[in-house]
């Protein structure tokens, strides 16, 4: 993506006409989506106006210069490079700047969290006269239009307040399992105050592609369920997700910084290939099923429950350094999975990894219980670890592959007297003991 295709991404989101061919003519766009009147000049020159349509001082110098003085119009703290100016730009409208992100990348993101006209960050308030809510405690939770809804696409920005001045925190769900629900027909959403989602607040919107929630803490049950354009998602401060984005079929890419908890989050998510929990200790059951996930890492996750990545065919590494107890099918039928280390995990719950026909290492140094058919038509097998094996073992846990003593002759039945605290190396039905002070797997 080029400079020019994110500028034109951002004369987009602000509502603009793109009439510009090049960069220039592209700023020139912005600055007249923004309200003001641009007046040509350099680039330097079209950012300042930027600056000033969004109320600020135009200043003077250098395109670096000329971010800054955006920067400071919006209120942001700015200094560096021009992506470091970009980058503070975007973490002030409430995104998600990364590592390795380029001007044009920085650029589009802006783009899914357009400033509005006049001094202060984010889109210009909207009349919450326009809505109607319900108050409890001295909050409002906003429950939908009291006129006739637009047309669908349209953007909609939560006001921060109702009518009488009570904080808007909350969006509600629909009265009944049918709805009727508060804003099907809506485009983008930006809820600046919202701090909770009901269940299913948003639930099949299927003209909803960007949502921007800052200060949302709970996402409750298909709060986007089904909400098959959603592709951009923004929300630092969630801590707990619950089955938030199920059927979210455009839906590749999620970043969820704060999240502590996922349950049946992102199931059926087909196209979502990149997942960011760093701080989830619990991936709940199905939270993944079905996605397109290539990687996972989950440094502070101990519980990965029941059907997590299920049918996670594209999966090829895992990471999962403190996970405890991994619950049954939690990798069932991950075909390209390659390995699995758990260097702590004590219980392997049943079927776990069954069908991971591509497995080749398997790492299990403090397994105490491993169930029935864990690793069930996984033939592709060369190296085995396993942990003390404390508990009993099912005749069947490791149906299929055969157990050798160090002699490499003499068959060993699997039970846990005889596994236990060993490494097997060679093929499924050949995995040889290695001698004390080898490893087979890592």
């Amino acid at each position: 993506m080029t400079n020019a295709d994110s500028l034109a991404s951002v004369v987009a989101a602000l509502g603009g006409t793109v009439t510009g061919k090049t960069n220039a003519g592209l700023l020139a766009d912005v600055v007249t989506a923004l309200g003001g009147t641009p007046s040509g000049g350099s680039n330097a020159d079209l950012i300042g106006q930027i600056a000033a349509a969004l109320g600020g001082d135009a200043g003077d110098g250098s395109n670096a210069d000329r971010l800054k003085a955006v920067a400071a119009a919006l209120n942001v703290d700015a200094s560096g490079s021009n992506a470091d100016v970009l980058a503070a730009i975007l973490t002030g409208l409430g995104g998600e700047p990364e590592a390795g992100d380029t001007n044009a990348i920085l650029i589009e993101k802006i783009a899914g969290h357009p400033p509005g006209p006049g001094p202060g960050p984010g889109p210009t308030p909207v009349d919450p006269s326009l809505f109607t809510f319900t108050v409890e405690d001295g909050k409002a939770t906003i429950t939908g239009w009291a006129g006739a809804e637009p047309a669908a696409g349209y953007d909609l920005v939560i006001p921060t307040t109702d009518g009488d001045g009570h904080p808007v925190v909350a969006v509600a769900g629909p009265t009944g399992p049918e709805g009727p629900f508060a804003f099907p027909n809506v485009g983008t959403v930006y809820g600046p105050s919202i701090e909770s989602l009901a269940a299913g607040a948003f639930y099949g919107c299927a003209s909803l592609t960007s949502i921007d929630f800052p200060a949302a803490v709970m996402v409750d049950s298909a709060a986007f369920g089904d909400c098959t354009a959603l592709a951009s998602v923004s929300l630092p401060a969630a801590e707990f997700v619950n089955n938030a984005f199920r059927g979210c079929t455009s839906l590749a890419s999620v970043s969820l910084p704060s999240a502590t908890a996922v349950y049946e989050a992102f199931n059926g998510c087909t196209s979502l290939a990149s997942v960011s929990l760093p701080a989830a200790e619990s991936v709940g059951y199905y939270a993944f099923e079905g996605t397109a996930l290539t990687s996972v890492s989950l440094p502070s996750a101990t519980t990965i429950d029941e059907r997590a990545f299920m049918g996670c065919t594209s999966l090829e590494s895992v990471s999962l350094p403190v996970a405890e107890t991994v619950g049954q099918s939690a990798f069932h039928g991950c075909s390209a999975l390659t390995s699995i280390s758990l260097p702590v995990a004590t219980s392997i719950g049943y079927q776990a990894f069954a069908y991971c026909t591509s497995l080749a290492s398997v790492s299990l140094p403090a397994a105490e219980s491993v169930g029935n058919m864990a690793v069930l038509s996984c033939k592709a097998v060369t190296s085995v670890a396993l942990g003390p094996l404390t508990g009993s073992l099912d005749p069947n846990t490791f149906a299929g592959w055969k157990f050798y003593d160090t002699d490499g002759t003499t068959q060993l039945d699997a039970t846990a007297a005889n596994l236990a605290d060993s490494a097997f190396a060679g093929t499924y039905n050949n995995l040889v003991k290695q001698a004390s002070g080898q490893s087979s797997a890592q």
